[in-house]
């Protein structure tokens, strides 16, 4: 399957592992979650700070969250 470049995997909070995520520190934030502060992808409008126009600024950066997503899971777009 290709992807079609819908998105949809940039909608998602993607949280960063420390020492394996290697990400510009201005497209990060810290939140809360679950009463723990994570590292998380900036996100503008909900969609992920590195999505501009139909593909990812970082693609060679891009986090592990980011690497492990397969085209055509449950929370992918292309379902085809």
């Amino acid at each position: 399957m290709i992807c079609q470049r819908c998105g949809t995997c940039c909608r998602l909070i993607v949280e960063l592992v420390s020492g394996i995520d290697d990400v510009p520190e201005d497209m990060t934030e810290w939140i809360e979650d679950d009463g723990r502060e994570i590292e998380v992808m900036k996100r503008i409008d909900g969609m992920c700070i590195a999505f501009t126009g139909n593909s990812c600024s970082i693609y060679d950066r891009r986090p592990l969250d980011c690497r492990d997503f397969k085209i055509g899971e449950s929370r992918c777009g292309n379902r085809g």
